[in-house]
């Protein structure tokens, strides 16, 4: 993924990788919510910990891409910053 991401900024296409990154975390999260909703009683506390260790690997990946997009590629270009999103 790292490198696809690279390739895309690398070729002027800093947008759609944004795009891509926005979409992709509104997918992510509203799956992620489904299945913290469907666990039961007993299983709840392990199954939040295990989205939650999953989603903040998940978002430092996203960040080191996008820190780098935002300092080569992105400048002025980007409609709002990752934080917002």
């Amino acid at each position: 993924m790292a490198r696809h991401a690279y390739n895309l900024v690398l070729h002027k296409k800093g947008p759609m990788l944004y795009e891509g990154v926005v979409n992709m975390l509104v997918e992510h999260l509203s799956g992620v919510g489904r299945s913290v909703a469907e666990a039961h009683d007993a299983t709840l506390l392990q199954v939040l910990r295990a989205q939650w260790d999953l989603q903040r690997m998940i978002l430092k990946n996203i960040c080191d891409i996008l820190m780098y997009m935002v300092r080569f590629a992105c400048v002025g270009r980007c409609p709002q910053p990752m934080a917002h999103v």
